[in-house]
């Protein structure tokens, strides 16, 4: 897949001792698309920024496995794995550390809440996964 030079991190949702932690899976070589989609509402101009990235099958997970949403809320722990789903939260850049979601608002990141996931890993030409939020 062409233009995968960006660096994401996808962190993913789990309750930790009754509350939300949100682990980290950096992966490299993605394609980050942002644009400002801006439409006129009964109150004014009404401005919001919308993100599709492309992670190819062949990108760097750091040496985790992926797996789908059911297996990942299941497992015993998030170690060495990692899952693509509604509700993640995405980080353009490299972020090692498990956080709160009070904590990744407060990162100075440009970062944005997964929306849709499709899976497109049986596409003949550039199979891939797209995460589009905003």
């Amino acid at each position: 897949m062409n233009l995968c030079t960006d660096t994401i991190t996808v962190f993913n949702k789990r309750v930790d001792d009754g509350s939300y932690v949100y682990y980290p899976t950096v992966i490299a070589n993605v394609s980050w698309y942002g644009k400002l989609l801006t439409s006129v509402g009964d109150k004014g101009l009404i401005a919001e920024n919308m993100y599709t990235i492309r992670v190819p099958i062949e990108a760097d997970f750091g040496g985790k496995s992926y797996v789908n949403p059911v297996e990942y809320a299941g497992a015993d722990s998030a170690d060495g794995i990692f899952t693509f789903d509604i509700g993640d939260v995405v980080i353009k850049g490299e972020v090692s550390t498990p956080m709160t979601l009070a904590e990744l608002r407060a990162t100075h990141y440009e970062f944005f809440t997964v929306m849709r996931v499709t899976d497109n890993r049986r596409a003949p030409n550039a199979p891939h996964w797209k995460l589009v939020g905003g």
